[in-house]
């Protein structure tokens, strides 16, 4: 007798346990997955490494603006002329700038550990520099000479900058035609000098264009890729 109820009060057991386990596995399928916030931490950016620029800093590019309004870059601080070196943008070619700043160094004066003072500003501001000085420029030889106000009119000479090899015969098209046309221009190889080459990279990325083609072409800030005889007489204005 007792073995008997022993028997069906296991039966019974296993019965409640077995209705217990669907209906827990039923909870758990109508339950939405989800994560709550403490199973994430958010990773935090670190802050950009500070610029160093010293006197015998290397793979750096100086982007000054000269009186007249237009850019000019050197890779040395040495070549920066001292009139223009108040506001000198630094650019690292191995690393990126923060969204819409730049670096910027004041080249006049060292610090006492022979370093120059570097911060981030605005792009827009530096931009506003150079934009600042040119309607200067424009705005005294007006003043100056009532011929000037027509020619103000035209566009302003473009500095010109050609990235190319001796082998490439594109290349030696572009030299040909600026020649042809008076333009002067910057002839860089970018076989035989490593920070030219290095140069035509930023400024490929700077303008968006990803491309190995030679040549590369800087019009007055304007990049292009390859010769195209129209496309050039465009960015120059003519």
């Amino acid at each position: 007798m007792t073995t008997r109820r022993s028997r069906a009060l296991s039966r019974r057991a296993r019965h409640t346990l077995a209705r217990l386990a669907m209906f827990v596995v039923a909870l758990g399928a109508a339950a939405p997955l989800g994560c709550s916030r403490g199973e994430a931490t958010a990773t935090k950016e670190p802050a950009p490494a500070p610029l160093v620029v010293k006197d015998d800093s290397q793979g750096l590019l100086f982007t000054y603006v000269d009186e007249t309004g237009n850019f000019h870059v050197e890779q040395s601080v040495e070549k920066v002329p001292t009139g223009a070196r108040e506001h000198v943008r630094v650019m690292d070619p191995a690393r990126t700038d923060p969204p819409d700043q730049i670096y910027q160094a004041d080249l006049r004066t060292k610090k006492a550990d022979g370093t120059y003072p570097v911060g981030l500003v605005s792009r827009a501001s530096f931009d506003a520099l150079a934009s600042n000085r040119r309607t200067a420029t424009l705005a005294k030889g007006a003043n100056e000479d009532p011929s000037a106000k027509t020619a103000a009119a035209e566009p302003a000479n473009k500095s010109v900058v050609v990235y190319g090899a001796t082998w490439c015969g594109a290349c030696a098209k572009t030299r040909s035609y600026l020649k042809s046309k008076h333009v002067p221009f910057v002839d860089k190889d970018i076989d035989a000098d490593s920070s030219a080459a290095r140069e035509m990279r930023v400024k490929l990325s700077k303008a968006g264009i990803q491309s190995s083609g030679i040549p590369v072409i800087d019009v007055g800030g304007k990049v292009m890729v390859g010769f195209d005889p129209g496309a050039l007489d465009r960015a120059l204005g003519s």
